[in-house]
């Protein structure tokens, strides 16, 4: 489907080891990604690059340079593909849909070659016809896909529903659930569904649903709609009690034997559903290890700014909140201003998360990228505890994040942003919600008074920050979370003071708060040539000058335990000892590092002499 532009060619002998070779894609602009060719659909080619898949428009690309063999069988014929291995007996090639093993005594000769080829755009063959089920007229079925998942196609969006109306649906469903009222669960689903057909939970709860009322049919088909939209828990899905009267079907036994392939493909069903939404024009890159894929459709080097800066995001997030990665692929799409403002008119949003069909969308970098990128971290934790949170605690994380950076793989949350003039204006003249009010607002309760919630609930989770209790509260709360919605009684129990007592000393740190106040210092006593931030685990080495006596000694990411063996956790400890260090002398580091190819960060003696 290219046309060739140059030909190397060379001779493979019999059992040559088997190389690796690495394919080239060359940009119009000059610039070159190497990695592997998968393959390639009429508009777009598939490559992988390290641990990234990547899904290019052929519209960016200027040549692609791969290295194939070529085998020459007897009968004429003539194949292009991949060596993945060769013996005295066979050759076996990858082809882009699949592998095949060639007995040598079909084959005239193999053959080494680097392709150099222009993409070329064709017209895309016209889907397939699929039946409508019998059972499922909304549900189409193509009994002869791949996978068994992808036998079952989501029917067609049929109604509008707001999103706090499909909320209260889902809770009058887990009502019904209780009462075991599973017709009338059944029922209220499908209504959720026709006006939110890839909503992963409606699904999964209709399988689970259809298996109590013993219909195994509609249930298998129910089940594969959710994996397929996104619920790819197998671990819930084996030991969900719900399900007992589908485990021993061979559909049910088909979808558990395939789990590990439909977690790997995940992310290409993804991309494929992104593209029907946002069409073609899209460069794509996946992050399998996180479960993020990356959108856009400016240049190169704002999908790779944003990969950058949102993977360190979620690291620090995993490492310092949310104890849960995602079970699923979180889509982050940054489309340019005319395609964002098409996609959302309003000038007063710069961006949202979706939590049903799981996509982030953000006009640029920002702010607002990372606010919405918390919830979409907080979401996923609660996903995988089944839990839904109140509205404070969401926007609490995602406000803290708004104004942060991440060093050292941990975050670190600005004292000062453009909320704290508002919140306290708010204490100063006693409006500020009384905590346990605060803590009890419903979501459109909150957006009423929207200024003063968002301020107010980032400085609680800020003052939770800074007494370096936020993950301890946090994990608690959630341990808890059935008898403590609102988080309240957690919070007393983690700190030993009742709800009044905290408010009225978090007013007191609010008002304590200066506009210069910085997260970052430079620790007293001789030049070190170090930055260092207090966090929730100790203190952290942010910044080593390129100059100072500790380059090469000292990195930045180091969590520093001990100083002149001395145990230090908080700033004015460190403070402290290197008051008493004078200059020439050397300063004893016991420090913690993350090490390349270790799993655990490792304790390090290291020595500085201060000047």
């Amino acid at each position: 489907m290219v046309r060739a532009l140059a030909l190397l060619t060379t001779i493979i002998g019999v059992a040559t080891p088997i190389i690796t070779y690495a394919d080239t894609i060359i940009l119009k602009d000059g610039k070159t990604i190497s990695g592997e060719y998968l393959g390639e659909t009429p508009t777009e080619i598939k490559f992988k690059s390290g641990d990234e898949k990547i899904v290019l428009p052929k519209t960016m690309i200027d040549k692609i340079r791969r290295d194939v063999v070529v085998i020459h069988l007897l009968n004429g014929n003539q194949l292009i593909g991949k060596l993945m291995e060769e013996t005295e007996d066979y050759v076996k090639v990858r082809f882009p849909y699949g592998h095949k093993k060639f007995p040598r005594d079909e084959i005239e000769s193999v053959e080494k070659k680097t392709i150099e080829e222009k993409p070329k755009i064709w017209k895309p063959s016209e889907r397939p016809h699929h039946r409508p089920d019998d059972q499922s007229p909304d549900v189409k079925v193509n009994p002869s896909a791949r996978s068994i998942i992808d036998r079952y196609e989501f029917p067609p969006k049929k109604t509008s529903l707001p999103n706090d109306q499909i909320v209260a649906m889902h809770r009058q469903v887990h009502q019904f659930f209780q009462k075991k009222q599973y017709h009338k669960a059944a029922e209220l689903l499908k209504k959720i569904i026709e006006a939110e057909p890839r909503d992963h939970i409606a699904w999964y709860n209709l399988a689970c649903a259809y298996s109590l009322m013993r219909k195994k049919r509609d249930a298998i088909k129910a089940l594969c709609l959710a994996v397929k939209a996104g619920f790819t828990d197998f671990m819930h899905i084996s030991h969900d009690p719900d399900l007992k009267n589908i485990r021993n079907t061979p559909e049910y036994k088909r979808l558990m034997d395939e789990a590990d392939k439909i977690m790997r493909e995940g992310a290409d069903r993804t991309v494929k559903q992104l593209k029907k939404q946002f069409g073609e024009g899209y460069t794509y890159f996946i992050d399998e290890e996180r479960r993020l894929i990356f959108a856009t459709n400016q240049s190169l080097d704002v999908i790779q700014r944003m990969k950058e800066h949102l993977r360190a995001l979620a690291d620090a997030e995993w490492a310092d909140f949310f104890e849960h990665k995602p079970m699923y692929y979180i889509s982050v799409v940054c489309p340019s201003k005319q395609d964002f403002r098409r996609i959302v008119p309003n000038p007063a949003i710069g961006g949202f998360y979706n939590p049903r069909n799981k996509i982030l969308i953000c006009g640029n970098m920002g702010f607002v990228l990372d606010h919405e990128f918390t919830h979409a971290m907080h979401f996923a934790d609660q996903h995988a505890r089944m839990q839904q949170h109140p509205i404070w605690i969401c926007e609490g994380y995602a406000t803290l994040m708004e104004a942060a950076h991440v060093a050292g793989g941990h975050c670190l949350p600005w004292r000062v942003n453009m909320r704290l003039r508002a919140i306290q204006a708010a204490v100063r003249m006693g409006r500020s919600f009384p905590w346990s009010r605060f803590m009890k607002l419903s979501q459109p309760e909150y957006m009423r008074a929207a200024g003063l919630c968002y301020a107010q609930g980032r400085y609680i989770t800020l003052f939770l920050w800074e007494k370096k209790i936020l993950r301890k509260w946090y994990d608690e709360y959630c341990r808890n979370w059935k008898n403590d919605k609102t988080g309240i009684q957690a919070l007393e129990k983690v700190t030993g003071k009742t709800i009044a007592q905290l408010e009225q000393e978090w007013k007191q740190w609010v008002m304590s708060i200066r506009s210069q106040d910085k997260r970052e210092h430079r620790p007293q006593g001789p030049d070190l040539g170090i930055t260092v931030a207090e966090i929730m685990t100790g203190v952290l080495i942010t910044q080593v000058d390129e100059s100072g006596p500790a380059n090469k000694r000292l990195r930045a990411g180091d969590m520093i335990l001990q100083v002149n063996g001395k145990n230090v956790t908080t700033l004015s400890e460190l403070n402290a000892v290197l008051r008493g260090v004078r200059r020439g002398q050397k300063v004893r580091f016991r420090v913690l590092r993350k090490l390349p190819k270790r799993k655990r960060p490792t304790k390090l003696n290291v020595s500085v002499t201060a000047r």
